[in-house]
């Protein structure tokens, strides 16, 4: 072969290697080889470099665990995947309940188990969407001073709205207090069956102890309006 046909082949060997290589790397993407994306594939799971998530309203039916014998509570797991040495910034979290629709649950507590960073606690302030008890004793036991009693309260968290509010007062009247001894001319006494509360009655008025209670007169009904006698 001259040398003359051996330099004009050279170029267009060159120019094949090079189409080659191009059909090389362009086979890979027409076989489906999955793309950047923010959403898991059957083969790879791929990340943008930066981006925002917003999850709406999530809520957790805290059902599994639960044991009162052994004091154990129920729980839920919420699971939240990010890249790999991603960054996480501007974290917003609200919790809502509504007790009205029965969305409530007992003592909750929020738990990042990756960091272990309790989010949201809620331990020892009871139910959170309702409250059944006041803060402290109960039932609450205290007397006019002079003409009102602040002793009982409900812990509430920020914002909340309070749509039906009813309690129940077991002692409505505070004891007669006077500078004088008070005389109550007493017929007759019976005990309460369930409660052990004690009537005691008078000529026009029925005065109930509890001796559990301080101070033991809890309440008093008072008939003089009926202008007749207690026989």
């Amino acid at each position: 072969m001259s040398e003359r046909h051996t330099n004009r082949k050279g170029p267009k060997r060159a120019v094949f290697l090079t189409l080659l290589m191009l059909l090389a790397s362009w086979s890979a993407g027409l076989a489906g080889v999955p793309l950047a994306s923010a959403h898991e594939t059957d083969d790879v799971v791929s990340w943008p470099l930066s981006g925002s998530n917003d999850t709406g309203w999530i809520q957790l039916d805290a059902i599994v665990g639960n044991d009162p014998i052994l004091s154990n509570q129920a729980t839920a797991d919420w699971v939240l995947e990010f890249a790999p040495g991603a960054e996480i910034s501007n974290v917003s979290l609200q919790v809502h309940v509504n007790g009205s629709n029965g969305l409530m649950i007992n003592e909750p507590l929020l738990v990042a188990n990756d960091i272990g960073v309790n989010l949201f606690d809620w331990r020892g302030l009871g139910t959170l969407g309702a409250s059944d008890s006041f803060d402290g004793a109960n039932p609450y036991s205290d007397r006019l001073s002079p003409n009102s009693a602040s002793g009982a309260g409900w812990t509430l968290p920020s914002d909340a709205v309070i749509t039906e509010l009813a309690f129940e007062a077991l002692a409505p009247v505070d004891p007669i207090t006077s500078f004088a001894p008070v005389s109550i001319p007493l017929y007759d006494a019976i005990q309460h069956p369930n409660d052990g509360q004690l009537y005691l009655q008078g000529s026009t008025s029925i005065l109930v102890l509890d001796a559990n209670n301080d101070p033991a007169v809890i309440d008093l009904y008072d008939f003089d309006d009926l202008n007749s006698e207690i026989v």
